[in-house]
């Protein structure tokens, strides 16, 4: 029996969309940071990320997500971490994540609208 290392064309697909995004939103938007407020050019690029639906990429679709598997999610963590902005564009920044795949989890309802709802929202 072998193993198949070969990467889906779909996880092939949200790589190749982010790294376009970290190449052409990203890291441009860094240099903006010389003169600009970092709330500002942070909140500028969420919105540009949540418009062509880069957002929250672990995060089931039902929430708002991805909805990506952890094959996927690895290779956009990868291609963020070009940018300082990288994840923090997406809403995928530490320990954010964390608390939110824990919420998801293991959370009540009322924990997920307290506390998932404004962390889902960035």
């Amino acid at each position: 029996m072998s193993i198949d290392f070969e990467i889906p064309a779909e996880a092939r697909a949200i790589r190749e969309q982010v790294r376009k995004w970290v190449h052409e939103a990203c890291i441009p938007a860094e240099k903006e940071l010389d003169t600009k407020p970092f709330d500002e050019v942070l909140g500028k690029l969420r919105a540009k990320a949540r418009a062509q639906g880069l957002w929250n990429p672990f995060v089931p679709r039902e929430y708002g997500g991805m909805g990506l598997g952890p094959l996927a999610n690895a290779l956009v963590q990868m291609e963020l971490g070009e940018s300082m902005l990288g994840a923090l564009s997406m809403n995928t920044q530490g320990p954010d994540d964390a608390s939110i795949m824990t919420i998801l989890a293991h959370g009540t309802e009322h924990q997920k609208e307290k506390f998932l709802r404004p962390l889902l929202n960035g």
